[in-house]
C-alpha cells in the first residue's frame, strides 16, 4: 500500500521476477442468458511479491510480533507491508476466533463466521490518531487524519455485518482507541494478488496480444464495470469515495474487483453537493506533488473553496481506466511541462540552497500551481499513446469521464449515463455480456454484475511462492 496521496508510477513496483507459465485453457466461465461463452486464458499469478518476502520473515527488521485482541478475535501481526499518512499496514493471521453473539441474523453471522476462521490471513491497518505537530514540515499531502467520524463511515460502508456487496473490500473487525496510548486499528480481508495494476502487469508479461489492446480493452472494461457498480452502490448508500485510484482497487483470487480504502469517504446524499472537504490548494506540498495527484478532479485542486459532488468519483474512474490502459495517470504531459519550466527549476534550486528551516515551499510554488491548472484548462483532453491502439468509443468514454468542468462530466447526472456508455462500448468491442438487454436497462446490467453473470474473460491460478 502506498502513501494515500502518492500514486503508483507508470512502471509498477510489482515488477515480474520470473517467467510465468500460461497453460492453454478453452473453458468458459459462468454465463447468463444472452451472454456468449467467452474463451478464457488462464494466467498463473504469484502472490504479491512484497507480501511473500514479508511472510517469509524478510520484512522490516524492526517489526516485532504483536498480538491484537477484540471481542471478535485475536490477531497475530507478523509482517509490515505498507505505511502511509494514516498508519501502518500489517499482514496478520487470525490466532483465535471467538463466538459471535446471538443477536446477529443468521445470514450475517454466517458471513462473519466464514470470514473469521482461525488461521486465515488478514490485513490489519493500525491507524494514526493525530498528524505531526508541525505538518508544514512535510511535502506530502497530509491534509487530514483519521478520527471517530471517518472510522464510523468506514464501518457503515464496508463492515461485513452491513455489507455483502461483491465488489467492496470487507472490513472484518475494528477497535477504537480506548486510552490516549492506544492506537485504533481495522482488520480487512486479505487479497494476495494485490491491486489491479499488479494483475494487468503479470498478464502483460505472458499475453502477447494484451499490450496491443486486443485483450487489454476487454480486461479493463471488465474490471471497470465492477468498479462502476461498486461506486454506484456507494453513492446510493449516501457516500463519496474521494480516493479512487489504482492502489485502492484490489483483486481477489478469482480475478474480480474489491474496492477498498474508504478512509477519505464523506457522507453526501445522492444528487446533493458538499463543500470540498480536502483543500489540496492549501497544502504545503511542492508543485511536483501537487501535479502528481491527477486521480483527483480539478475542482478539488483549484484555488478557493468549491462545492463538490459524486461526479468527483466518476472523474477518478476515468483516471483509473486511463492508468490501466496506458500505465500512467492522465495529463502527465502538463506536469512534465511545468516541472521542466525555468521557473520550476529556479524554485527547486532556491528551495535547496536558501531554506529558512520551516520547510515552507518557495513563494512562487503557488504561481507554478496556477500555471499547471491554467495549462490543464487550456488542454482538457489527455494525451494518449499510439500504442496500445484503443477503440475510439473507449477513448470517448475516457474523455467524458475526465471532463475538466464537472457540469459536463459523464456521471454528473448519475450512474445511469455511465452504464449506458459501457453498454455501447461492450457492443463495439464485440463483448456479448449484455446482448440480452437493451442499453437503457441499467438496473439489469448492475444486477448481472452483482450476481457475477458476466463471463470473466480470464482465469487466475494463484501461485503461493515465487519460482
Amino acid at each position: 500500500m502506498l502513501h494515500p496521496h502518492q500514486s503508483r508510477s507508470s512502471n509498477s513496483h510489482h515488477q515480474q521476477q520470473h517467467q510465468l507459465r500460461v497453460p492453454s485453457a478453452n473453458s468458459g466461465s459462468r454465463s447468463s442468458s444472452g451472454t456468449r461463452q467467452q474463451q478464457q486464458q488462464q494466467f498463473e499469478i504469484p502472490q504479491c511479491a512484497k507480501h511473500i518476502r514479508a511472510g517469509n520473515g524478510k520484512g522490516n527488521k524492526d517489526d516485532e510480533l504483536v498480538v491484537l485482541e477484540t471481542a471478535t478475535a485475536t490477531y497475530r501481526l507478523y509482517a509490515r507491508i505498507g505505511e502511509g499518512s494514516f498508519g501502518t499496514t500489517h499482514l496478520a493471521v487470525i490466532q483465535t476466533a471467538k463466538l459471535l453473539g446471538d443477536g446477529l441474523e443468521d445470514g450475517i453471522k454466517d458471513r462473519q463466521l466464514l470470514a473469521l476462521q482461525t488461521g486465515r490471513s488478514v490485513v490489519v491497518k493500525q491507524i494514526k490518531k493525530h498528524m505531526s505537530a508541525e505538518p508544514h514540515q512535510s511535502e506530502s499531502l497530509e491534509l487530514h487524519c483519521r478520527n471517530l467520524e471517518s472510522m464510523d463511515i468506514v464501518k457503515s460502508i464496508s463492515h461485513i455485518k452491513h455489507c455483502d456487496h461483491p465488489f467492496i473490500a470487507k472490513l472484518l473487525d475494528s477497535q477504537y482507541a480506548l486510552t490516549t496510548t492506544d492506537r485504533p486499528f481495522e482488520v480487512y480481508e486479505y487479497y494476495a494478488i494485490g491491486d489491479a495494476m499488479n494483475l494487468l502487469d503479470h498478464i502483460a508479461g505472458t499475453d502477447e496480444r494484451h499490450r496491443e489492446a486486443v485483450n487489454l480493452q476487454t480486461y479493463v472494461t471488465y474490471l471497470s464495470l465492477q468498479v462502476a457498480e461498486a461506486l454506484s452502490y456507494l453513492h446510493e448508500s449516501g457516500f463519496i469515495h474521494f480516493d479512487l485510484k489504482i492502489d485502492n482497487v484490489l483483486i481477489d483470487e478469482a480475478g474480480d474487483v474489491k474496492l477498498g480504502d474508504f478512509g477519505l469517504a464523506k457522507a453526501c446524499a445522492l444528487g446533493k453537493a458538499i463543500e470540498n472537504p480536502y483543500y489540496y490548494w492549501g497544502s504545503p506540498c511542492s508543485v511536483s506533488v501537487f501535479a502528481s495527484i491527477r486521480w483527483v478532479p480539478p475542482e478539488q485542486l483549484e484555488e478557493g473553496s468549491r462545492m463538490v459532488d459524486h461526479s468527483v468519483d466518476w472523474y477518478s474512474l476515468g483516471a483509473l481506466m486511463f492508468h490501466m490502459i496506458y500505465g500512467r495517470l492522465p495529463f502527465e504531459e502538463h506536469r512534465a511541462k511545468i516541472l521542466e519550466s525555468p521557473a520550476a527549476t529556479a524554485a527547486a534550486n532556491n528551495s535547496a540552497t536558501n531554506s529558512d528551516g520551516t520547510g515552507t515551499p518557495p513563494s512562487n510554488d503557488k504561481q507554478l500551481k496556477r500555471s499547471f491548472l491554467k495549462l490543464w484548462r487550456a488542454n482538457v483532453r489527455p494525451k494518449v499513446d499510439d500504442r496500445p491502439k484503443v477503440n475510439q468509443r473507449l477513448k470517448n468514454l475516457l474523455y467524458n469521464l475526465l471532463s475538466y468542468e464537472s457540469n459536463s462530466r459523464l456521471g454528473k447526472q448519475g450512474y445511469t449515463e455511465v452504464f449506458q456508455r459501457f453498454h455501447g462500448l461492450c457492443r463495439d468491442l464485440d463483448l456479448h455480456w449484455f446482448d440480452s438487454i437493451g442499453g437503457g436497462d441499467v438496473e439489469r446490467m448492475r444486477k448481472m454484475l452483482r450476481r457475477r453473470d458476466v463471463a470473466r474473460p480470464y482465469r487466475i491460478k494463484l501461485l503461493q511462492t515465487l519460482n
